[in-house]
Protein backbone atom coordinates (compact mmCIF):
# COMPACT_ATOMS: atom_id res chain seq x y z
CA UNK A 1 0.00 0.00 0.00
CA UNK A 2 2.73 2.50 1.00
CA UNK A 3 4.66 1.86 -2.21
CA UNK A 4 1.56 2.53 -4.30
CA UNK A 5 0.95 5.82 -2.52
CA UNK A 6 4.55 6.92 -3.13
CA UNK A 7 4.13 6.26 -6.87
CA UNK A 8 1.32 8.78 -7.21
CA UNK A 9 1.81 11.19 -4.28
CA UNK A 10 4.46 13.32 -2.67
CA UNK A 11 4.49 14.89 0.78
CA UNK A 12 4.85 18.67 0.53
CA UNK A 13 3.20 21.90 1.52
CA UNK A 14 0.28 23.13 -0.59
CA UNK A 15 0.74 26.18 -2.79
CA UNK A 16 -0.86 29.32 -1.40
CA UNK A 17 -2.98 31.24 -3.90
CA UNK A 18 -4.44 34.67 -3.35
CA UNK A 19 -7.99 35.49 -4.27
CA UNK A 20 -8.17 38.26 -6.81
CA UNK A 21 -9.89 41.58 -6.22
CA UNK A 22 -12.81 41.97 -8.63
CA UNK A 23 -12.32 45.78 -8.67
CA UNK A 24 -8.53 45.60 -9.24
CA UNK A 25 -8.50 47.11 -12.73
CA UNK A 26 -10.86 49.95 -11.74
CA UNK A 27 -8.83 50.81 -8.62
CA UNK A 28 -5.53 50.80 -10.53
CA UNK A 29 -7.04 53.04 -13.23
CA UNK A 30 -8.16 55.52 -10.54
CA UNK A 31 -4.69 55.58 -8.97
CA UNK A 32 -3.03 56.17 -12.35
CA UNK A 33 -5.47 58.97 -13.14
CA UNK A 34 -4.71 60.70 -9.82
CA UNK A 35 -0.95 60.33 -10.36
CA UNK A 36 -1.22 61.88 -13.82
CA UNK A 37 -2.98 64.94 -12.31
CA UNK A 38 -0.01 65.73 -10.03
CA UNK A 39 2.51 68.48 -10.88
CA UNK A 40 5.60 67.36 -12.79
CA UNK A 41 8.04 67.64 -9.83
CA UNK A 42 5.71 65.99 -7.28
CA UNK A 43 7.18 63.44 -4.88
CA UNK A 44 5.08 60.27 -4.66
CA UNK A 45 5.99 57.95 -1.80
CA UNK A 46 4.83 54.46 -0.92
CA UNK A 47 5.58 53.22 2.61
CA UNK A 48 5.35 49.78 4.14
CA UNK A 49 6.69 47.79 7.05
CA UNK A 50 7.11 44.13 7.76
CA UNK A 51 8.11 42.04 10.74
CA UNK A 52 10.82 39.40 10.43
CA UNK A 53 11.07 36.52 12.88
CA UNK A 54 14.66 35.36 13.35
CA UNK A 55 13.57 31.91 14.56
CA UNK A 56 12.81 29.91 11.39
CA UNK A 57 9.52 28.10 10.96
CA UNK A 58 10.23 24.39 10.90
CA UNK A 59 8.02 22.26 8.67
CA UNK A 60 7.81 18.53 8.20
CA UNK A 61 9.62 17.00 5.25
CA UNK A 62 10.93 13.67 4.06
CA UNK A 63 14.23 12.67 5.64
CA UNK A 64 16.30 9.55 5.98
CA UNK A 65 15.35 7.54 9.05
CA UNK A 66 18.94 7.52 10.35
CA UNK A 67 19.72 11.24 9.91
CA UNK A 68 17.47 13.92 11.34
CA UNK A 69 18.33 17.38 9.95
CA UNK A 70 19.51 20.00 12.43
CA UNK A 71 18.71 23.67 11.91
CA UNK A 72 20.70 26.23 13.95
CA UNK A 73 18.51 28.80 15.71
CA UNK A 74 19.23 31.97 17.69
CA UNK A 75 17.67 30.38 20.79
CA UNK A 76 14.75 32.73 21.24
CA UNK A 77 12.48 34.20 18.63
CA UNK A 78 13.66 37.75 18.15
CA UNK A 79 11.65 39.99 15.87
CA UNK A 80 12.99 42.80 13.71
CA UNK A 81 10.73 45.31 11.98
CA UNK A 82 11.78 46.75 8.62
CA UNK A 83 10.28 50.14 7.74
CA UNK A 84 10.73 51.41 4.20
CA UNK A 85 9.62 54.09 1.77
CA UNK A 86 10.11 54.27 -1.99
CA UNK A 87 9.75 57.28 -4.25
CA UNK A 88 7.52 55.88 -6.98
CA UNK A 89 8.70 57.99 -9.92
CA UNK A 90 12.48 57.62 -9.43
CA UNK A 91 12.74 54.34 -7.53
CA UNK A 92 14.93 55.91 -4.81
CA UNK A 93 14.27 54.38 -1.40
CA UNK A 94 15.15 54.55 2.29
CA UNK A 95 14.63 52.03 5.05
CA UNK A 96 15.12 51.57 8.77
CA UNK A 97 15.50 48.50 10.98
CA UNK A 98 13.89 48.80 14.37
CA UNK A 99 11.24 47.61 16.76
CA UNK A 100 7.51 47.56 16.31
CA UNK A 101 6.87 51.01 17.79
CA UNK A 102 5.80 54.51 16.79
CA UNK A 103 9.21 56.02 17.61
CA UNK A 104 10.93 53.97 14.89
CA UNK A 105 8.22 54.86 12.37
CA UNK A 106 8.65 58.56 13.18
CA UNK A 107 12.42 58.13 12.76
CA UNK A 108 11.74 56.71 9.27
CA UNK A 109 9.63 59.78 8.49
CA UNK A 110 12.57 61.97 9.57
CA UNK A 111 14.82 59.99 7.22
CA UNK A 112 12.31 60.50 4.40
CA UNK A 113 12.26 64.26 5.01
CA UNK A 114 16.07 64.39 4.87
CA UNK A 115 16.30 62.12 1.82
CA UNK A 116 13.69 64.03 -0.19
CA UNK A 117 14.14 67.75 0.59
CA UNK A 118 11.36 68.73 -1.83
CA UNK A 119 8.89 67.35 0.74
CA UNK A 120 9.56 70.17 3.21
CA UNK A 121 7.75 73.41 2.55
CA UNK A 122 6.58 76.38 4.66
CA UNK A 123 3.05 74.90 4.73
CA UNK A 124 4.17 71.54 6.17
CA UNK A 125 5.28 71.98 9.81
CA UNK A 126 7.65 69.43 11.27
CA UNK A 127 7.14 68.36 14.87
CA UNK A 128 10.61 66.91 15.48
CA UNK A 129 13.15 69.32 16.99
CA UNK A 130 16.22 67.14 16.46
CA UNK A 131 16.31 65.53 12.98
CA UNK A 132 17.82 62.11 12.36
CA UNK A 133 21.18 61.80 10.61
CA UNK A 134 21.11 62.62 6.85
CA UNK A 135 20.22 59.80 4.47
CA UNK A 136 20.80 59.71 0.75
CA UNK A 137 18.04 58.06 -1.33
CA UNK A 138 19.09 54.78 -2.93
CA UNK A 139 18.58 53.96 -6.59
CA UNK A 140 16.96 50.60 -7.39
CA UNK A 141 19.36 47.68 -6.87
CA UNK A 142 21.71 49.52 -4.50
CA UNK A 143 22.95 47.75 -1.39
CA UNK A 144 23.32 49.21 2.06
CA UNK A 145 24.27 48.38 5.63
CA UNK A 146 21.82 47.38 8.34
CA UNK A 147 20.98 50.92 9.46
CA UNK A 148 19.64 51.99 6.07
CA UNK A 149 21.77 55.13 6.18
CA UNK A 150 24.20 54.25 3.37
CA UNK A 151 23.97 56.37 0.25
CA UNK A 152 24.53 55.82 -3.41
Amino acid sequence: MYRRVRLVAIWRRPKLTARGDPDHDHVVAQIVARLLELPRQAVVLAEDETHLNLLPHVRASWTLRTARPKIPTPGTNRQVTVFGAIEVTTGAWVYRLGKRCAADFIALLDQVLLAFPRLTSPTVPTTRKKPAEPVEPRPPGATAGPSGAAGL
